[in-house]
């Protein structure tokens, strides 16, 4: 199959530095592993965590699928796409800071086959009325999990950014409440990095309140961290964290106290969430491709 991912909005196109791109990126190598050809279509390319083949400034004619990667991409992929080729959106964020809601709706609604990528997403097209198929991207799964000493706490969490979803006043907040714990901000990690950064957090803070799928919560816990998040419907965790999985609160009150208080035993409980429920990338990807062959 030839499969093409679409990011050719004039503004919002293109791959960076951020998650989104990050997945899109691993998403198309595996199925260039399962045997496709992956085109990643895009004007602009600032992505510099990993290396990755060079995308390409047009959609090619024998294309098969072309896969919209934000709800702004939705009407250029259609009105650029070949007739023949089968067109899909794979929703994997509330996007409404680049579309007003309305407008994001409509796009929607345009015809193509929409994924989501999360039980949140799922929730909000089922209120609209808008018919979507659930697809993880899938998690790097390690083969074994070190032990880690958990007297010595190091707190873990994402940078500053410019979305206030994520809550970066929070971690702000918990920094002062603790000045004697040892903070691990992610910020602008290259991927070989990974491994070593997560490996070296007990409790991953993740105030994030509105997300597809969450991805680094899933990582730090595979690599042995507990997950510390709030109780929001769009916190991009409903898929992996629960009462038995994670530390989850209603307050920043509350989630001092678990900070305060962890309880360590819950980590296991959620890797085996990750690993039987979410699954790996492979997995995942052999059933985006089976669902861009039935639509």
């Amino acid at each position: 199959m030839k499969i093409s991912f679409i990011s050719l909005h004039p503004y919002w196109g293109g791959l960076a530095n951020n998650g989104g791109s990050r997945t899109i990126l691993k998403s198309a190598q595996v199925l260039r592993d399962l045997g496709h050809e992956v085109n990643i279509v895009t004007k602009n390319d600032t992505l510099t965590w990993f290396d990755h083949p060079k995308p390409i400034a047009e959609i090619p004619r024998d294309s098969d699928v072309c896969i919209s990667v934000a709800a702004s991409d939705i009407p250029y992929t259609h009105a650029l796409s070949p007739v023949k080729a089968k067109r899909f959106y794979w929703m994997r964020g509330y996007e409404i800071w680049q579309l007003p809601e309305r407008t994001m709706w409509k796009n929607l609604r345009m015809g193509q086959t929409n994924i989501v990528n999360s039980i949140g997403l799922k929730m909000l097209l089922d209120g609209e009325n808008i018919p979507c198929k659930l697809c993880y991207s899938g998690l790097d799964i390690p083969a074994g999990y070190p032990p880690k000493n958990n007297e010595t706490k190091y707190i873990g969490f994402l940078g500053k950014t410019n979305h206030q979803t994520k809550r970066w006043d929070l971690c702000k907040k918990l920094m002062s409440l603790f000045p004697d714990s040892k903070f691990k901000v992610m910020e602008n990690v290259k991927e070989k990095n990974h491994a070593e950064f997560y490996s070296s957090i007990n409790i991953w803070f993740a105030p994030t309140e509105l997300e597809g799928f969450h991805n680094p919560p899933a990582e730090a816990n595979l690599s042995g961290a507990l997950v510390v998040c709030n109780k929001n419907p769009m916190n991009g965790m409903q898929d992996y964290a629960t009462d038995e999985t994670a530390m989850i609160y209603n307050t920043f009150a509350e989630a001092v106290e678990c900070i305060r208080n962890p309880d360590f035993s819950k980590v296991p409980k959620m890797q085996k969430v990750l690993i039987e429920k979410i699954g790996d990338r492979k997995s995942n990807m052999e059933k985006l491709v089976k669902i861009l062959e039935e639509a």
